[in-house]
């Protein structure tokens, strides 16, 4: 399968997907989803559910940012069994694994 080119991006054939919705993925899935197609994922299921009812313990974004991101054209928090079909993938990992060096 070819590499996506950033034209793929901005037509919408493909997505970005953003793998950690905590204070840094989720900022960040919601300024890329102001142009682009995003998608975003985390394994922290509490987290997931609270996104889901419109709430962001983070207070990174407001429920207005946070009802805009969640927009037809994006899908966060998205389920874990689509991760397989996204092309391209963007980590942005916790503090506690940063913190580890893991």
């Amino acid at each position: 399968m070819p590499r996506p080119t950033f034209d793929d991006f901005v037509s919408g054939k493909e997505q970005i997907c953003v793998l950690g919705l905590g204070y840094v993925g989720l900022p960040l899935a919601a300024a890329f989803a102001k142009k682009f197609r995003v998608v975003g994922f985390d394994i922290n299921t509490q987290r997931v559910a609270e996104l889901e009812s419109g709430h962001d313990r983070t207070r990174e974004l407001t429920a207005e940012q946070l009802a805009a991101v969640k927009a037809p054209s994006s899908k966060l928090p998205a389920p874990s069994s689509s991760l397989r079909a996204q092309s391209s993938k963007l980590l942005a990992p916790s503090s506690q694994l940063v913190a580890q060096k893991v």
